[in-house]
C-alpha cells in the first residue's frame, strides 16, 4: 500500500486507476508522475509488459477530458509528449504508441501548429507500417487512416507532391483491403 495524492492505494492496479482518476481530474501532470513511479517499482519486464497499456488508459483518459471540445490544451499536449517518450523508450512497435501520436497530431492541428501536427504524424507512420505487416486487418485500416492523415496535412502545408504520393499509397492500401 502506498500514498499517492493523499490517498492510499493498493498495488499496481490501484496505483494505476487512481492516475486515471487524476487524467480525468485535469492533474495530468500528477498522473504522468503517478505513472512513472509504478513503472519504476515494477520489475523491468513487468514494466515493459504492463506499462504500454496502462500508458494507453490514461490516455483515453486524458483525450477524453475533451471529449466533443478540441484536445487543443498546452498542459494536454505536454502530458502526452511525456507519454509518447515513454512509449519511444519501452514499446515503439505499440499500436497505443501510435494512438498517442494521432492524438499529439489533432492537437497540434487544434491548435494551427501544422508542423508539428506533421512530425507526429510522420512519426506515426513507421509504427504503423510495422504493425500493418502482421497481417491484422484494423492494422492495415489504421495504416490508410494515417497515409490520408499525412496526406491531408501535407497538402495542407502546400507539400502537394509528398500529399499525392502519401494519398496515392493510401488508396493502394485501401484497394487491397476490399479485395
Amino acid at each position: 500500500m502506498r500514498e499517492t495524492g493523499g490517498r492510499a492505494v493498493e498495488g499496481l492496479n490501484g496505483v494505476l486507476l487512481m492516475a486515471g482518476a487524476l487524467a480525468r481530474l485535469g492533474c495530468w501532470g500528477e498522473a504522468l508522475a503517478t505513472v512513472e513511479q509504478a513503472a519504476a517499482e515494477q520489475r523491468q519486464d513487468e514494466a515493459e509488459s504492463s506499462l504500454a497499456d496502462v500508458l494507453a488508459r490514461v490516455t483515453a483518459d486524458l483525450a477524453g477530458l475533451h471529449a466533443g471540445a478540441p484536445m487543443a490544451h498546452d498542459r494536454a499536449i505536454a502530458v502526452l509528449r511525456q507519454i509518447a517518450a515513454v512509449y519511444r523508450r519501452l514499446a515503439p512497435d505499440d499500436h497505443a504508441f501510435a494512438v498517442t501520436l494521432r492524438l499529439l497530431a489533432e492537437a497540434e492541428w487544434d491548435l494551427g501548429r501544422a508542423e508539428r501536427a506533421l512530425t507526429h504524424d510522420r512519426e506515426a507512420l513507421p509504427v504503423r507500417r510495422r504493425l500493418a505487416r502482421t497481417g491484422s486487418l484494423e492494422h492495415r485500416r489504421q495504416l490508410v487512416r494515417t497515409l490520408e492523415r499525412l496526406s491531408r496535412g501535407l497538402r495542407a502545408v502546400g507539400k502537394r507532391r509528398a500529399a499525392a504520393k502519401a494519398a496515392a499509397e493510401a488508396s493502394e492500401l485501401a484497394v487491397e483491403l476490399w479485395r
